[in-house]
């Protein structure tokens, strides 16, 4: 019989990981762009489904101190894990519990922000429907739902993949090992591929080859549990409402069907007026296999268009590198991803521009709007539009494109570092055994060598000369190293 610590889960643990799309600061800003009152985030209640060992969540406090978090996770294992870290890393606002998703009761009261990520379609048909009724049973009236989950049509791709992965590795050994024999017959497999030019041969191989660098929890839980359920979307929307649920945009907003503009926005309207038919053409336009979708009650009013007025309550954040001028007058910007735009349109570029210089300051998104505005006095903006309503509306397509960050808030942090630095206790944690941690912003950085060493002895108390001193390393090397930790929002406020 299975108990509650008897799980894949704890034989093949995911790596501890933060959710960007998660946050409520996330969540919060793509609600009011739907036109909805999203519950303010400073002292906010979060649910976490299936949460594992409760990372999410502990990285989560660091930026939300006066919130509530709770996890809930099957696993006894990794619910004690993750209790350990949370006193390690001193978040006392984290309570994990282990429990039965499928099976929580009124007791747990509700919250502002209810989320599940990588939980909804690896589970039983009859446990799908009950995550839905606990999401709408524990949601405060006013409050949102996050749900990933795997969808159709790309998944309907991705099946080539599952197919040959569970042929391979059905059943036998322990989950490490089915990964390793997996891996090792599918890489000959595509040695035995009788015709490998064909179609078939060609999207098997792509991917086989995108598999190589994902993590082996990943490759398991994705596609050796006895349970992977994709979803049409409008399935997913049917069971939305079927629990009083319904759907308002996707936490990646860009990739929602109320985001698109131009001919996107036309070949949808051309569709159906409906937002939920316009969604699932969307996917089969985009071949979309994996989903992050918002829900709030069904008794709240439906969406609007982004308004204006909601877009100046946020915050905006982006890494952007100006880069020498090209010929024609086009700028190059590169990206926080590292890909670089290559903007000849004066209104993107002044907004770009601000956001270079602030960086890593935040800025308030009206006062963007305003200051942009007043840079293009006297250039034509598009007919009927004034210079603030271009500039918004500028500011929301940079957002749909993932050029910036859109917040309900910024945390608190050390942006000009004292003498006496602090960073975040968990990535101080974090740090001593890898290289990746989670910033603020609820978003990884990559550490290098001397990050490392310096973010180690970053506790508040040492100076920056004792630690130059101890690490046997110039001053100067020592805090430009500790201001690159601090633009990188590592360092804690206070």
């Amino acid at each position: 019989m299975k108990t509650m610590s008897d799980t894949t889960y704890d034989a093949l643990p995911y790596e501890d990981l933060a959710f960007f799309h998660t946050h409520p600061a996330n969540l919060a800003a793509v609600a009011m762009l739907c036109g909805l009152r999203a519950p303010p985030i400073e002292r906010c209640s979060v649910l976490e489904l299936g949460c594992g060992a409760g990372f999410n969540l502990i990285a989560m406090s660091e930026s939300l101190p006066g919130a509530r978090l709770v996890g809930i996770d099957f696993s006894c294992r990794q619910i004690e894990a993750g209790r350990e870290l949370a006193v390690r890393a001193g978040a006392a606002n984290v309570d994990l519990r282990a429990g039965d998703v499928a099976a929580l009761d009124e007791s747990l009261g509700r919250f502002d922000y209810v989320i599940a990520h990588g939980l909804l379609s690896w589970v039983s048909p009859d446990v799908r429907s009950a995550i839905f009724g606990a999401c709408k049973r524990h949601l405060e009236p006013g409050g949102i739902v996050y749900l990933s989950y795997n969808t159709y049509p790309g998944w309907h791709l991705r099946g080539l993949l599952f197919d040959a992965l569970r042929f391979h590795a059905a059943f036998e050994g322990t989950p490490l090992e089915r990964v390793r024999r997996a891996r090792a017959a599918l890489e000959q497999m595509i040695d035995d591929l009788p015709e490998p030019d064909v179609e078939y041969a060609r999207l098997l191989r792509s991917e086989i080859e995108a598999l190589r660098d994902d993590q082996d929890a990943y490759v398991f839980h994705e596609f050796l549990e006895a349970d992977n359920h994709p979803l049409h979307f409008a399935e997913f929307a049917v069971q939305a409402a079927q629990a009083g649920l319904r759907y308002v945009a996707e936490a990646r907003f860009g990739t929602s069907a109320i985001a698109q503009r131009g001919d996107m926005r036309r070949r949808l309207e051309a569709v159906s007026p409906d937002l939920l038919r316009q969604e699932q053409y969307h996917d089969l336009l985009r071949n979309r296999y994996f989903r992050q979708s918002l829900l709030c009650h069904a008794d709240l009013p439906p969406n609007g268009s982004p308004p204006h007025a909601a877009l100046d309550g946020l915050t905006v954040l982006a890494r952007v590198e100006p880069l020498p001028a090209e010929a024609d007058g086009v700028r190059p910007f590169r990206l926080r991803d590292g890909s670089v735009v290559r903007l000849d349109n004066a209104l993107l570029i002044a907004i770009l521009d601000r956001l270079a210089r602030a960086w890593p300051q935040p800025l308030g998104a009206g006062a963007l709007a305003d200051a942009v505005a007043a840079d293009l006095a006297g250039i034509a903006m598009p007919p009927g539009a004034s210079a603030g309503a271009a500039v918004r509306e500028g500011v929301l397509v940079g957002y749909g494109w993932g050029w910036w960050q859109l917040l309900a808030r910024a945390p608190a942090a050390a942006l000009v570092p004292g003498e006496r630095p602090r960073a975040l206790a968990l990535a101080r944690l974090v740090a001593r055994d890898a290289s990746s941690v989670t910033n603020l912003l609820h978003s990884p950085v990559d550490l290098d060598a001397m990050q490392r060493s310096v973010i180690l002895r970053l506790d508040g108390i040492a100076t920056i000369d004792e630690i130059a001193l101890a690490l046997g390393i110039p001053r100067d090397a020592v805090a430009a190293t500790v201001q690159s930790l601090a633009a990188a929002w590592l360092l804690a406020d206070g």
